[in-house]
């Protein structure tokens, strides 16, 4: 038995170190709008702020943001880790979430499943991307 979840262990290791290197790449052929988030493939390290009930921004603790491609470069994946990993503060005490984006072409909008240690289930959304609300020629989603 043990030489067996070994070798299922190696294999699933050797299986992702071959994707790896394809994390940061939209496959040529998924959908065209794939291309819109590849922008923010990567890692991002977040400075937020939230909006107290007085109406000041009030600094907040920051957050990892990483962003890649899942299913052979078919949709994308997040990972948002808050506060940010470089804090010394227990995981137990850190929001972990993750969110995969794919586009339905069927339906002409993005499908999305957010999912966070928190939760207790899965939130669906679906959107458009809008070109009509830019802000500093970035594109927002409705």
């Amino acid at each position: 038995m043990r030489s067996l979840i070994f070798c299922l262990f190696l294999c699933g290791v050797v299986s992702a170190k071959a994707d790896i290197n394809d994390i940061d790449k939209i496959n040529p052929n998924a959908p065209k709008e794939t291309q819109q988030f590849e922008p923010l493939l990567g890692q991002w390290a977040i400075t937020d702020f939230n909006l107290t009930a007085d109406g000041r921004w009030q600094k907040g603790q920051g957050a990892d943001w990483h962003w890649y491609t899942i299913f052979d470069g078919h949709a994308i994946q997040d990972d948002w880790i808050a506060p940010a990993l470089n804090q010394d503060i227990p995981d137990s005490e850190r929001q972990f979430g993750t969110n995969i984006r794919i586009f339905n072409p069927k339906e002409n909008h993005w499908e999305l499943a957010w999912m966070s240690k928190k939760r207790t289930a899965a939130e669906y959304l679906h959107g458009q991307y809008d070109k009509q609300r830019d802000c500093n020629a970035r594109h927002f989603f409705r």
